[in-house]
């Protein structure tokens, strides 16, 4: 066998070298895997080739961080040699970083948003995460059938509020007899929560995610979030008041009541945050200077 970029990835780009960052890890001679290297829109990719041991041939995967260590991939191959998969997983990887690049065109990237199937959707990821991406193959992405594929669209500030709006309506029309579990905890819920946090989304579907428990911290963190939806949500638990404080939109007088808040890293996070009058980053950091205030009473 022979070592292949995976078909249906689109026409992705050449990749720019990777340079040092490019660097594989072995153990034994079952596993490699490659450093992380992170996009220009800030997603990390990764790689890895494993060995067959039932017939000596190499696997390898290009893959995408979905939090914290873990990783889904995106493309594979096999081949009968380590180093031939080692390159084509590299490869692949810095394709679909060199399609993030700004200078991407809008053909590429709508061809690239209609590229792949449910096993090889790279294309279609760096497409969903491009500010360039025509409104159109955003939309349509939206809806697409892989969950990260739809999350980029879903958090992508380019996407066009009107299918940022369909994603809240589905929402707030609640699950039918066949997606409940889908809808608490599954795929729709984390495409919501990139909708609750995005600032194009219609400020009248921001506050309807205000109002979810489950939710309201993404539409804290929405710079479009009203101030007092944000006062709200601050004020209702220790998720909320950690998402406020960030907000570049919340309002002084909650940021003052935030920056005595009892968790630290809240304090923290709203004496830093520019909107924050000067007494009350004086007023954070006595009390982050005081040893008693340093436990998280939650």
């Amino acid at each position: 066998m022979t070592a292949a970029v995976a078909p249906g990835l689109g026409p992705l780009p050449e990749p720019e070298p990777l340079g040092v960052d490019r660097v594989w890890h072995e153990e034994g001679d079952d596993l490699m895997w490659m450093t992380s290297v992170e996009s220009p829109s800030g997603v990390i990719f990764g790689a890895t080739v494993t060995r067959s041991g039932h017939d000596g041939t190499y696997h390898w995967d290009a893959e995408v961080e979905v939090g914290g260590d873990s990783y889904l991939g995106f493309a594979g191959g096999d081949t009968d040699d380590r180093d031939t998969a080692a390159a084509a997983a590299a490869d692949v990887v810095g394709r679909v970083i060199a399609a993030a690049d700004p200078g991407t065109s809008p053909a590429v990237l709508s061809a690239l948003a209609c590229s792949g199937d449910t096993d090889t959707w790279g294309g279609r990821l760096a497409a969903a995460l491009h500010p360039s991406t025509p409104h159109s193959d955003l939309e349509t992405l939206t809806r697409d059938q892989v969950q990260l594929v739809r999350c980029a669209a879903a958090a992508n500030r380019a996407t066009p509020a009107a299918a940022l709006s369909a994603i809240a309506a589905r929402r707030f029309a609640g699950p039918d007899e066949t997606d409940h579990a889908a809808y608490w905890f599954g795929v729709e819920a984390a495409v919501n929560e990139a909708v609750a946090a995005n600032p194009t989304t219609p400020t009248a579907d921001v506050a309807r995610y205000a109002d979810d428990p489950q939710l309201a911290r993404y539409a804290a963190q929405n710079p479009a979030c009203p101030p007092g939806l944000i006062d709200r949500v601050a004020r209702h638990g220790p998720d909320g008041a950690s998402a406020a404080a960030t907000n570049p939109s919340c309002p002084k007088e909650t940021l003052v009541w935030l920056s005595t808040h009892p968790d630290r890293e809240v304090r923290a996070s709203a004496s830093a945050n520019p909107n924050c009058p000067g007494h009350a980053r004086a007023a954070a950091g006595l009390l982050n200077d005081d040893d008693t205030h340093g436990a998280d009473p939650f």
